[in-house]
């Protein structure tokens, strides 16, 4: 199959995924307060969630940002990031394949932003490749992957073409869950926690039940599931999804034509256990989770699964 057909496929998915959830009650504004129901285990769920896992992870791209700058949010999807950004008086072109994302956040932005704040916002339906072919006429201070690298293949000819984009000591910043990150050990506290977690919304309450080869299959099971290769419905995002996965083969792609400046590793589990606890206490042990996680990866006990990186242009 040819790239222009992976890339219809591709946006073709988006849509019928963008669609489903803003029908169920998806909002992409970070400022909401509301819990959103529809997410089984996914972050988005709760305020809480959201602020520990998603705007900590925005506010290291803001960092990086100054005012006026110029940047380009590459799968901005439904604009959170670059409504983030403009807020912050950044001006920000957002791209996305998908035709209803666009529609969709130029509606969103419109209505949470200031009219200020939203002339800060040009959004594109239109892939990379289209800002690649252009760098004459498309020239940031910055330019973000903020959780679409994985579904970009053909890295080593996009990090050589892309930094013509950047306007002198321009840089790229990337907040990428790579998924080969995602070790057995990983997997075994993910279990662990899980099955012994108070208010997880699918305790087991039958742990003697569990024979040696059932906690195998199910640890297995979390490894796909954390992978997005699980045959199970829900894992599967999209047909280009894992198109990038290995940490190792960006950095050395990108060290060709970057300077790497700024190098992290954040969430060895949580990701897929904080939207999922339950209960009265919930707050309390989504903050003892998240806390226990930052403990596990910054001793090195697990491998952060979330690279954050930023690179200035040679």
């Amino acid at each position: 199959m040819n790239n222009k057909n992976k890339l219809l496929l591709e946006a073709k998915a988006f849509d019928k995924i963008v669609r489903k959830r803003i029908k169920n009650g998806f909002h992409p504004d970070l400022k909401r307060k509301n819990i959103i129901k529809y997410f089984y285990n996914n972050p988005w769920r709760y305020p809480k969630t959201r602020y520990l896992t998603i705007s900590n992870k925005v506010s290291f791209v803001l960092k990086y940002c100054k005012k006026n700058n110029s940047v380009l949010d590459v799968g901005c999807g439904l604009g959170t990031l670059s409504m983030e950004l403009a807020r912050n008086n950044v001006n920000v072109m957002g791209i996305d394949i998908s035709k209803k994302s666009i529609s969709y956040a130029k509606k969103f932005s419109k209505e949470n932003l200031s009219k200020k704040e939203f002339s800060r916002i040009n959004y594109k339906n239109f892939p990379i490749s289209h800002i690649v072919k252009n760098p004459k006429k498309y020239k940031f201070d910055n330019i973000i992957f903020f959780k679409t690298l994985h579904h970009l293949d053909r890295v080593s000819q996009l990090f050589k073409k892309i930094k013509m984009n950047l306007k002198k000591n321009g840089k790229l910043i990337i907040v990428e869950p790579f998924r080969d990150d995602f070790q057995y050990l990983n997997a075994i506290i993910a279990y662990l926690v899980r099955k012994l977690s108070i208010n997880w919304l699918n305790r087991d309450k039958n742990l003697g039940n569990l024979t040696y080869n059932k906690i195998g299959r199910e640890i297995i099971e979390i490894i796909k599931e954390y992978k997005y290769i699980s045959s199970k419905k829900g894992h599967d995002q999209s047909p280009m999804d894992n198109s990038t996965s290995s940490k190792l083969l960006v950095l050395k792609e990108l060290k060709k034509n970057f300077k790497i400046i700024k190098l992290d590793t954040i969430e060895a589990f949580k990701d897929k256990i904080l939207g999922g606890i339950r209960g009265k206490s919930y707050k309390k042990e989504i903050m003892f989770l998240n806390n226990f996680d930052d403990f596990l990866v910054k001793k090195k006990i697990l491998r952060g699964t979330t690279s954050l990186i930023v690179a200035r242009k040679k």
